[in-house]
């Protein structure tokens, strides 16, 4: 019952949840129910497996079987109960999820909760003999009753399935496409994603997920899945151009993520869909790529991004319209790649921001970054070694948390002398973190893209000091954030903040006003929706707000 209950606090204007329903053999006997243009009715997946990916995610569905299903008490007796025209069985339940969607209210299926039944028991098997057979003379009732709604919001019989099961008649259906299931709290590409995700899904869209790996993530695929997202995955998945094939005909867009995922599913979607193709480009690889060999003198590296330029340049080409995190790398796509529609999204975004806060009492900084990004590691030991020493003489309490996923040995050896280093903190440790510190710094020397660590300051109101690298893409950001590559100049910008409580402050209150007006849900969703809506438009450049 508990996952039952959980969707009516979760979300809005839902009048119906259903559970899945299982035979005593194991076999799933329905994940929701579609109803037909001609009243007719199908159990989603009967018979199958219902540990498959297509039966375990919420989903709106035209009813659940009443065997197992939750209304608010107050709303049923509004609605009068069960039709009495329905008595006495067939059709009641799905007579009142269609009444419940005429007053606005909406009928999920919740996976999570899970009834064994046993069909037939009650009235048999048999509809031309007994109470079963009310199961045809109700079939006719109900069509009669709801001809208009089936002719108009339902499908022929046995086609469509894909929306069929969700209710996506009027919908826009939307792939995304990854290198694997988005880990938010791991990286920050992966926090890029599940915000686009919810602004999808937040805004109605029937939304799927294609890790290009099709592995399962423990909690992290659960999660994209309790959101009403089905995700692919497991040895059993049917490869991407066997499952496009029967599928691309019913997809409206496909947003494409990373250059290796762009260039293995760009080709198969062309080839089998009409879907507008949006690529997703998080940063500008190969910008990122020569920062890197400049910083490190890797001449191999330095081929390395000529290659990826080229390789980028052809995705601009072959995309519908390719999105960056911000219009300084959007402008800078569009220079080399002229033809090509491209634009930019807010990347990031949040509910609540750390205003009126007063100065901790302590002097600890804190770097937050994933050790899997090279341009990371770099600016953990540059900052250790250059700036660190130039801090601790003029505040020798001072300390450094270097917080991230996945520190190698390097990183980790840099522990002791006023070094603390704290790996794969969960969501709500590294929220602690951004509460407890004085100081975040950034010192990236090498990069591309919006910085998520640079946001998560603005957004908590820790006052921060950062590079010219670590401040890109973010318009006017040195008026309220020091930016500084020189070591000393670096230093003595965080030193003012450990020791400045009157500078603390005004820092703290302007970058939290900063992450308010870019960095809101409704601002992301304002950049997002018309690129995702409007991709095969003419419109050239679309700018984030």
């Amino acid at each position: 019952l508990d996952p039952m209950l959980d969707l009516f606090r979760q979300r809005p204007n839902v009048g119906a949840v259903g559970a899945m329903l299982l035979y005593p053999d194991g076999r799933l006997q329905e994940a929701g129910g579609i109803i037909w243009r001609d009243a007719t009715g199908w159990n989603v997946g009967r018979g199958d497996d219902p540990m498959k990916p297509a039966y375990n995610y919420v989903r709106q569905v035209d009813y659940c079987s009443g065997a197992a299903l939750m209304v608010e008490r107050t709303v049923f007796a509004r609605l009068g109960g069960f039709d009495e025209r329905y008595a006495p069985a067939y059709y009641e339940d799905t007579d009142l999820c269609f009444r419940l969607r005429r007053i606005g209210l909406k009928t999920l299926f919740q996976p999570a909760a899970r009834v064994v039944h046993f069909e037939g028991v009650s009235h048999g098997q048999d509809t031309a003999a007994g109470i079963k057979s009310c199961q045809l003379v109700n079939q006719t009732v109900f069509h009669e009753a709801w001809k208009d709604e089936l002719a108009r919001c339902h499908y022929p019989n046995g086609e469509s399935v894909l929306r069929a099961r969700e209710r996506a008649m009027r919908r826009e259906v939307v792939l995304v496409v990854d290198h694997y299931v988005p880990e938010p709290d791991r990286d920050a590409g992966s926090n890029a994603i599940m915000a686009c995700l919810r602004v999808l899904t937040e805004a109605g869209h029937v939304v799927k997920f294609w890790p290009c790996n099709l592995g399962y993530s423990a909690g992290y695929t659960e999660a994209l899945q309790a959101m009403g997202i089905e995700v692919f995955h497991g040895p059993h998945q049917a490869p991407f151009e066997t499952w496009i094939r029967t599928a691309g005909c019913d997809l409206d867009t496909v947003v494409i993520s990373r250059p290796d995922a762009a260039e293995q599913i760009m080709p198969l979607i062309r080839r089998h869909s009409r879907a507008r193709v949006i690529y997703y480009g998080h940063d500008l690889h190969f910008r990122r790529m020569r920062m890197q060999a400049d910083v490190t003198g890797d001449a191999v590296l330095r081929r390395a991004s000529a290659l990826m330029q080229d390789r980028e340049r052809a995705i601009w080409r072959a995309a519908d319209l390719s999105l960056y995190l911000s219009e300084e790398e959007a402008g800078i796509a569009r220079l080399l790649q002229p033809d090509a529609r491209i634009g930019a999204v807010v990347p990031y975004c949040f509910d609540t921001f750390g205003t009126g806060r007063l100065p901790p009492g302590n002097r600890e900084m804190i770097f937050v970054g994933g050790f899997g990004h090279p341009p990371n590691q770099d600016a953990a030991l540059w900052f250790v070694a250059e700036v660190l020493p130039l801090v601790r003489a003029a505040v020798p309490d001072a300390s450094l948390s270097i917080i991230g996923s996945r520190p190698p040995p390097l990183i980790r050896a840099m522990a002791g002398n006023a070094v603390t280093v704290l790996a794969d903190l969960p969501a709500d440790a590294l929220d602690a973190a951004y509460a407890r510190a004085r100081v975040a710094v950034v010192p990236l020397r090498c990069g591309a893209g919006v910085k998520l660590k640079v946001v998560e300051a603005l957004r908590a109101g820790l006052p921060l000091v950062t590079t010219s690298v670590g401040a890109q893409g973010l318009g006017a950001l040195e008026n309220i954030v020091p930016v500084e590559d020189d070591p000393q100049r670096f230093a003595a910008a965080v030193v003012a903040l450990l020791l400045d409580d009157s500078e603390w402050e005004h820092r703290s209150d302007a970058q939290a006003a900063y992450a308010r007006q870019h960095f809101s849900r409704a601002a992301m969703a304002a950049s997002l929706l018309p690129a995702v809506q409007a991709a095969d438009c003419q419109t050239k450049v679309l700018v984030a707000g």
